[in-house]
């Protein structure tokens, strides 16, 4: 997973090389990874070699920077299995064809294929991270394996989970 953060974004198409791509089998790209170069190469460049990413919205407020119809686009091309994405940014970014969206609901849980999962009940002290051990989890194992995952992550401080 790339994110847009410190010298990640300084990554380019160039940098990669095949073996870290060796007994991968799937690839996860934050919406962040795909808004801006040289980052957006190498996601892309990523993107060929295993085709069909799972991909997370990632910010209303980037996409909208971006460009919501130009993303929409990208992802069009990119034609990701799963898209994740708060409530918020799937009702900016509508529904990607071809695509399994899944909906991130904060504490109430989520949404995935019209069935809504709650979220365990657990004493949250910080969220950051619990959207990414989502899809990690979910990735893996399902739904259920990804709300594990979120719960373990809002129980520490700092995404960890």
């Amino acid at each position: 997973m790339l994110t847009d953060r410190g010298v990640g974004t300084e990554l380019a198409a160039g940098h990669l090389t095949d073996a870290w791509f060796d007994g991968c089998t799937q690839l996860h790209l934050p919406g962040y990874s795909l808004l801006r170069e040289p980052v957006q190469g190498a996601a892309l460049a990523a993107a060929r070699r295993l085709p069909r990413p799972s991909v997370d919205l990632s910010s209303t407020a980037a996409l909208r920077d971006y460009d919501v119809d130009r993303f929409r686009s990208l992802l069009a091309g990119l034609a990701p299995r799963v898209v994740f994405g708060t409530e918020e940014e799937a009702d900016l970014v509508g529904e990607v064809p071809g695509s399994e969206m899944v909906i991130k609901l904060g504490p109430r849980g989520v949404r995935a294929g019209g069935v809504t999962h709650p979220a365990q009940q657990v004493r949250a002290v910080d969220a950051t991270g619990a959207g990414d051990a989502f899809a990690a989890g979910y990735l893996l194992g399902g739904v259920r394996l990804g709300l594990d995952a979120a719960a373990r992550a809002v129980t520490r401080m700092g995404a960890m989970p």
